[in-house]
C-alpha cells in the first residue's frame, strides 16, 4: 500500500523532471488523469456543437450526401493528424503544444520564426473557435425563446448581450473556478456521452417517419450562390463538396487541447497522447451516430432547411416531439455547447499561459528590458532563438541590439519626448494662426519622418534623445493643430463627431504599437517597432499634399472668401447649402467687396446677406483679422475665461488617472491577472479604441459639457472601485474597474477636450487658445507620470498594502467635476463664441 501511495509521486517527479528539460518548472498544479486530458479534447471537438450549429450550413451547401460521405473522408484524415500529434505530444508534453515543438523540430535557422509563426496561428484559431462556439450558443438561446413566444424576434443587440454573458460565465470560471474544472470535465463528458447518446436514441425511436439510405447518402443539394444559381452550376459541384465538408471538420477540431492541458495531468507523455488519439477516435464514431439520427429522422426536407427557427436541428425536434419536447431536449444540446466553449476557452488559456511565458507574447509596457538588453539573463527558451538570429543580423548590419543605458539615462530619453511635446504644442497654435493650419501639419509631419530616423537607427542614447525630441515635438504641434483643422472641415452639425477622430486616431496609434511589441519585443528586432514610424512618417507626408487648406482659416485671416468658398464647396459637393458655414466664418462686408468682380459672380445673393450681417463680436472679430497671440489671449479678459476653461479640462483630463491606469496597468494588475497581464495593455487599448468609436455621436447628441460631466463621474466611481477593489482584495472588481474607467474616458475626457478651443473662441485667437490647452496637457502628463509612482509608493507605505492613490484620483474627478459643472459652458448648438459665453459687446 505504501509503494501504491508514493507511486503517483513518482509519476509527478518524472513530469517535472522532464518539464524541466525543456527549460520550464512545474507552475500548474498536476492533479488531472487520462480520463480529464480525453474529456477535454472531448468537450471541445463536442459533435452535438458542431452539428447543431452547422446543419443548416450543411443541408444548404451539399445536402446530407456531402455530409454523411464528407465526415468520413474528413474522419479518416483527422485522425491521420491526430496519431501525429500524439507522436510528438508523447516525446514534448508542455502546454506550449504545436509552437513548441516546431521550435524543437525546425532547424535552428528557423526554429524561432516556426514556433512564432506556429503559435500565432494556433492562438488566433483558438480564440476564433472559442468565440464561434459561444456566438453559436448565443444563437441558439436566441431561437429557443422564439418557440413558446412566436411574437419574440431576435435581434443582434439581443443576440451581442446573450453571447457576451455566455464570454463571461466562461471567463469567471476558467479564473476563479479552476478547481472546480476537472469536476465539470466530468459532467461534460457524461452529458455528451450519455446523454447525447440517450437523444439520439429517443429521436430515431420517435420520429414519425425515417428517410431512406439513398436519401442521406446520395442527396445533393446547392443552396449557395444568388437567384438560385448554386456554385456547382457556376463552377463545379466538386466545388460545393468541397466546401460542405467543412462541416465535419470545422467540427472534428481542439484536440490539441489535451496537449495544452499536459502540464497538468499525471504521467503526461502517456496520457496526453492516449487523449488526442481517443478523443478524435471517439468523436469520429460517436459523431457518425448523432449525424445519422438527424438525417435519417428529418420529416420533410423542404420545410427542415427553411425552418421558420432559422436552425434544423430545433425544427427536427419539434417535428418530432412538439414545442415543449423540443425544448426539453434542445436546452441539453446548449448545456453541451456550454461545456464545449468553457473547456475552449481553458485550453486557450493554457496556450497562452505557455507562449506568453516562451516570449511569443511580449510585454510591450517594459521597452527598457527589450532596448537595454536587461533582459537578456532571463530571457524564456525559445526568446532565445529569436536572440541568437538577432546577434547574427546586427553583426552584419553595423546596429547594436541594444542601447545600454543607467536608469537615469532611461528615465531621461523617455521624458525628453514630453519636453518636446510641449514645445511643439505651444509652438504649433501661433504658427498655426499664421501660416494656416495646412503648411504646419506639412512640416510636422517631416519632423516626425526625422525624428522616426534617428530613433531608429541610434547607436547612442544622446541619438535616440533627440530623435525622442524631434518626434515629440511633432506629437505637440499634430495635438494643436490637427483638431482645428478637423473642427475646421467638418459639417458644423457634426464637429462633435468628427472631432472624436483625434482622440481615435491616436487609440488606433497605441494599439497598432503594442500589436507590434508582441511581434518584435526581442533582440534587435525592437528597432522595426520604432522603423514603422518611418513608413506612417512617409505615407503622412504624401498624403498631405492632397489635402487643401482649411477654409474657413482663408477667409478669417486672409480675406480670401471667393477662395474659401470654392474650397468648401469642392469638400461638401456642388448642391451643399454653404450659408452656415459661411456665416460661422463671421466674414465682413468689407471682405467680400474686396474681390474682384468677376469672382462676386461666385457668391449666392443669400450668402453675401448672411455674410455681411455677421456681427464684429468680442472673441470673433470680423475683418480679415489681426491673429491673437500667443500671451496676448492671456492678458485679455474676453479670452481669458476660454483659457481657463480649456486648461482645466486638459488638467481635468489626466488628473483623473487615466495615464496612471493606461501606463501602469500591467504592474498595477499583475498580481491580481498574472496569466492575463501580457495581453492586459492590448485590451485595455482595444476597449479605449472601441469605446471611443462608439461614443463618437454623443458631443453631438447630448453636448459637449454633458459628457465631459459623464465622463468624469464615471472615471471618478471608477476610481473608487478599484481603490477599494485592491485594499479588500476583490480581483474581479480590480478588472472590471480598470476597463470602465477606460471606456468612461472614451465618453468625454478623451475626445471633446481637442475640440473645446475651436467654439469657446474666436478664429482669431483659436490657435494660441489651442497652445495653451495642450501646453496644459503635456504639463499635467509629465506631472502625472512622474508623480503618481511616488505617491503610489508613499501611500501605500504609510497606510500599507495598496491601492490608495485611486482614491486621490477619485478626489480629483469630484474636484473636476465640480470645474466644468460651474465654469465650463456648453458649446454645443452655438453659433459662435459670443453665443457660448453669454455676451453681446462688440470690437470698436
Amino acid at each position: 500500500m505504501e509503494v501504491e501511495r508514493q507511486a503517483p509521486n513518482a509519476v509527478d517527479g518524472q513530469d517535472e523532471d522532464r518539464l524541466a528539460s525543456f527549460g520550464f518548472k512545474q507552475e500548474l498544479r498536476r492533479d488531472w488523469g487520462l480520463l480529464h486530458n480525453f474529456g477535454v479534447s472531448f468537450s471541445i471537438i463536442s459533435v452535438i456543437t458542431g452539428i447543431t450549429t452547422l446543419f443548416s450550413y450543411g443541408l444548404t451547401v451539399g445536402g446530407p450526401g456531402v455530409m454523411s460521405v464528407g465526415w468520413i473522408v474528413v474522419s479518416f484524415f483527422t485522425m491521420a493528424v491526430a496519431t501525429a500529434m500524439a507522436e510528438v505530444v508523447s516525446a514534448i508534453p508542455t502546454s506550449g503544444g504545436p509552437y513548441f515543438w516546431a521550435a524543437i523540430l525546425a532547424p535552428p535557422r528557423w526554429s524561432a520564426f516556426a514556433a512564432w509563426l506556429t503559435g500565432w496561428f494556433n492562438l488566433l484559431g483558438q480564440v476564433a473557435v472559442t468565440t464561434g462556439i459561444s456566438f453559436g450558443l448565443a444563437g441558439l438561446i436566441a431561437t429557443a425563446v422564439t418557440v413558446k413566444n412566436t411574437d419574440y424576434t431576435p435581434k443582434a443587440s439581443h443576440t451581442i448581450g446573450i453571447y457576451a454573458a455566455i464570454l463571461v460565465s466562461h471567463g469567471l470560471v476558467n479564473t476563479f473556478g479552476v478547481h472546480v474544472l476537472k469536476y465539470l470535465n466530468n459532467v461534460s463528458i457524461i452529458l455528451h456521452s450519455v446523454g447525447v447518446t440517450a437523444l439520439c436514441i429517443a429521436v430515431l425511436a420517435k420520429a414519425p417517419i425515417h428517410q431512406t439510405g439513398k436519401f442521406v447518402f446520395q442527396t445533393f443539394s446547392d443552396g449557395t450562390g444568388l437567384d438560385g444559381i448554386g456554385w456547382s452550376i457556376r463552377a463545379s459541384p466538386a466545388y460545393v463538396a468541397m466546401c460542405g465538408a467543412l462541416l465535419s471538420q470545422y467540427t472534428l477540431t481542439g484536440f490539441d487541447a489535451s496537449a495544452h492541458l499536459s502540464e497538468e495531468t499525471r504521467n503526461a507523455s502517456w496520457s496526453a497522447p492516449i487523449g488526442v488519439v481517443s478523443s478524435v477516435g471517439f468523436s469520429a464514431v460517436f459523431g457518425f451516430f448523432v449525424l445519422m439520427s438527424f438525417l435519417f429522422s428529418i420529416q420533410d426536407f423542404e420545410s427542415t432547411v427553411s425552418s421558420t427557427y432559422d436552425q434544423p436541428i430545433l425544427q427536427i425536434l419539434v417535428d418530432i416531439f412538439g414545442e415543449s419536447g423540443a425544448l426539453v431536449l434542445f436546452c441539453l444540446i446548449m448545456i453541451c455547447v456550454w461545456h464545449c466553449g468553457l473547456f475552449s476557452m481553458t485550453s486557450n488559456s493554457r496556450m497562452m499561459f505557455s507562449f506568453a511565458r516562451d516570449g511569443g507574447i511580449a510585454e510591450l509596457n517594459a521597452p527598457q528590458d527589450v532596448i537595454t538588453c536587461r533582459d537578456d539573463d532571463t530571457r524564456p527558451p525559445l526568446r532565445s532563438f529569436s536572440i541568437r538570429s538577432s546577434h547574427q543580423y546586427h553583426a552584419t548590419s553595423g546596429l547594436t541590439q541594444c542601447i545600454p543605458m543607467s536608469e537615469a539615462t532611461f528615465a531621461t530619453v523617455s521624458s525628453v519626448f514630453t519636453i518636446g511635446g510641449l514645445v511643439g504644442a505651444l509652438a504649433a497654435g501661433p504658427l498655426s494662426s499664421h501660416y494656416g493650419r495646412l503648411l504646419p501639419m506639412r512640416m510636422t509631419a517631416i519632423v516626425f519622418l526625422l525624428g522616426s530616423i534617428l530613433e531608429t537607427l541610434a547607436i547612442s542614447a544622446p541619438t535616440l534623445a533627440v530623435g525622442r525630441v524631434f518626434n515629440g515635438i511633432g506629437a505637440g504641434a499634430s495635438t494643436v493643430i490637427v483638431p482645428l483643422y478637423i473642427s475646421e472641415m467638418a459639417p458644423i452639425k457634426s464637429r462633435g463627431f468628427f472631432g472624436a477622430f483625434t482622440q481615435i486616431t491616436v487609440n488606433i496609434g497605441i494599439l497598432f504599437t503594442q500589436v507590434l511589441g508582441y511581434f518584435f519585443s526581442h533582440g534587435i528586432a525592437w528597432r522595426w517597432i520604432l522603423g514603422t514610424g518611418i513608413l506612417v512618417a512617409f505615407i503622412h507626408n504624401i498624403g498631405l499634399l492632397l489635402l487643401p487648406e482649411s477654409p474657413a482659416w482663408i477667409a478669417s485671416h486672409r480675406g480670401d472668401f471667393t477662395r474659401a468658398r470654392r474650397i468648401l464647396q469642392r469638400i461638401r459637393g456642388n448642391d451643399a447649402n454653404l450659408d452656415d458655414e459661411v456665416a460661422s466664418w463671421q466674414v465682413s462686408n468689407g471682405t467680400i467687396d474686396s474681390q474682384p468682380a468677376e469672382e462676386q459672380g461666385l457668391l449666392d445673393h443669400d450668402a453675401t446677406e448672411i455674410v455681411a450681417a455677421a456681427p464684429k463680436t468680442a472673441g470673433s472679430s470680423s475683418k480679415s483679422r489681426a491673429t491673437v497671440g500667443f500671451i496676448q489671449v492671456l492678458r485679455d479678459p474676453i479670452y481669458r475665461p476660454a483659457i481657463v476653461s480649456v486648461i482645466g479640462v486638459m488638467f481635468a483630463q489626466q488628473t483623473c488617472g487615466i495615464n496612471s491606469v493606461i501606463m501602469y496597468s500591467v504592474s498595477l494588475l499583475r498580481g491580481i491577472l498574472p496569466l492575463s497581464s501580457a495581453l492586459l495593455t492590448v485590451i485595455i487599448s482595444a476597449v479605449n479604441l472601441i469605446t471611443t468609436v462608439s461614443c463618437a455621436p454623443l458631443p453631438d447628441r447630448y453636448g459637449r459639457k454633458t459628457c465631459i460631466l459623464m465622463s468624469i463621474v464615471g472615471q471618478g466611481t471608477s476610481a473608487l472601485a478599484l481603490a477599494l477593489s485592491i485594499v479588500f482584495e476583490v480581483k474581479l472588481l480590480s478588472a472590471i474597474s480598470v476597463l470602465a474607467f477606460v471606456a468612461f474616458f472614451a465618453v468625454g475626457l478623451g475626445p471633446v477636450p481637442f475640440i473645446l478651443a475651436s467654439e469657446l473662441v474666436g478664429p482669431e485667437a483659436v490657435g494660441a487658445t489651442q497652445s495653451w490647452a495642450l501646453g496644459a496637457n503635456y504639463v499635467a502628463t509629465f506631472l502625472v507620470a512622474q508623480f503618481f509612482p511616488l505617491v503610489n509608493t508613499a501611500l501605500n507605505t504609510y497606510f500599507g498594502g495598496a491601492g490608495w492613490v485611486y482614491f486621490l484620483f477619485s478626489t480629483f474627478a469630484v474636484m473636476s467635476a465640480l470645474f466644468v459643472f460651474f465654469y465650463v459652458p456648453e458649446t454645443n448648438g452655438k453659433k459662435d463664441a459670443d453665443e457660448v459665453w453669454g455676451r453681446g459687446r462688440h470690437i470698436d
